[in-house]
């Protein structure tokens, strides 16, 4: 099995459309699931810049925090890591950091266009 994703696979759980494994494929070895998450995720980088907007943090918070407070989720941290190439997702946003931030409504577009490039 091969370029399945895992909503595509009756035997294992739903995954809300947001999760961040929700872009990997699964991989089945016996009766083993896995998703390859040492891949690398490139942004593109021609993606079209009106697709975005500056979001200035206001006060120190998790990532997580800061995707419900643009996305009203907090599974959309991920996304705002590989737009913003932030290394180290654990850390707090210190403030007055300004950060580009994918436009709530096109969301789904881009994520089809991370989850391309995975194929």
């Amino acid at each position: 099995m091969s370029n399945q994703y895992q909503n595509e696979i009756d035997k294992l759980p739903p995954l809300d459309d947001y999760s961040f494994e929700n872009i990997f494929t699964v991989h089945q070895d016996g009766e083993h699931y896995f998703y390859n998450l040492l891949r690398t995720i490139n942004f593109p980088e021609d993606i079209d810049s009106s697709l975005f907007v500056n979001y200035r943090v206001k006060s120190n918070m998790p990532l997580t925090t800061l995707s419900y407070n643009v996305y009203n989720t907090p599974k959309l941290w991920w996304l705002i890591v590989l737009v913003n190439r932030i290394d180290n997702p654990i850390s707090f946003i210190k403030p007055g950091t300004l950060l580009k931030v994918v436009k709530p409504e096109q969301v789904n577009e881009i994520i089809q266009t991370i989850k391309s490039q995975l194929i």
